[in-house]
């Protein structure tokens, strides 16, 4: 949906595609590759890790992604629905 929003007609499937290699490919391979060397060492420390990549993850989208343009819409909804005077 963020990709939708933000990139033009002309070059979107492009965006998305990209996306998806980085997310998919690369983060596996990376993700894969370090988790192996933590749980060399110990096998609670990959789960707390885990824990908290997903927390960093909760607040990237809390913060990041939000749409600022939910106020005006929600605004634009609430006049549209209060009875003519």
């Amino acid at each position: 949906i963020f990709l939708n929003r933000h990139a033009d007609n002309s070059y979107r499937h492009s965006m998305q595609g990209l996306y998806v290699m980085v997310v998919y490919g690369v983060g596996r391979i990376v993700g894969n590759t370090v988790a192996g060397h933590v749980a060399a060492s110990s096998l609670t420390a990959v789960f707390t890790y885990a824990a908290a990549l997903c927390g960093l993850a909760v607040l990237l989208f809390a913060f990041a992604f939000h749409d600022r343009s939910q106020p005006v819409a929600r605004e634009r909804a609430v006049a549209t629905t209060l009875p003519a005077e």
